[in-house]
């Protein structure tokens, strides 16, 4: 059963709005942010930036409108930084670039400072934050961070997917 983009948001919010049990609420009101997300990264993977936005949108309503009890995870907040960095990048030019890199780095530093054991995303945000510093003109710089982001194995990306190398 394949759901359009959509469905899978409304199900969940189907299930927030229903939940008796607050554990049950927690949980829907998660995958509701956590759906949100996903439709804003496979949309900017298909590079259609405004309905990247209006994905992320939902997505960061649905995080700001949570509390600790409610299904708020420190981990959106690395994510949704990458996204709207990512999003704001679009197709690469200095000036998107210079709104861009601060909320790509601000969402490494996260990233990396929260000590997660498996840092989703981190291949995909170097590889923006490489595109970020191309656009300024920073080829050297913008290679070596490439190279960075090429060895990470973060089987978690929608545009710089890891594929590991033939074994012989």
């Amino acid at each position: 059963n394949v759901q359009t983009p959509g469905q899978a948001e409304l199900a969940a919010a189907c299930l927030a709005v229903s939940a008796k049990d607050p554990g049950e609420l927690r949980l829907a009101r998660g995958w509701v942010q956590n759906c949100t997300s996903h439709l804003a990264s496979s949309a900017l993977a298909m590079s259609d930036f405004s309905g990247a936005m209006r994905w992320w949108r939902k997505a960061d309503s649905a995080w700001s409108n949570m509390d600790l009890s409610s299904g708020w995870d420190v981990a959106a907040r690395v994510t949704l930084l990458s996204l709207y960095g990512r999003i704001v990048l679009g197709d690469g030019s200095p000036k998107e670039a210079s709104k861009a890199m601060p909320y790509l780095v601000r969402a490494l530093v996260l990233l990396i400072g929260t000590c997660r054991q498996q840092p989703e995303g981190i291949r995909e945000l170097l590889f923006a934050i490489a595109r970020g510093i191309r656009a300024h003109g920073a080829l050297a710089c913008s290679k070596r961070v490439e190279h960075i982001a090429d060895r990470c194995k973060d089987f978690s990306s929608w545009i710089n997917p890891y594929v590991p190398p033939r074994v012989v």
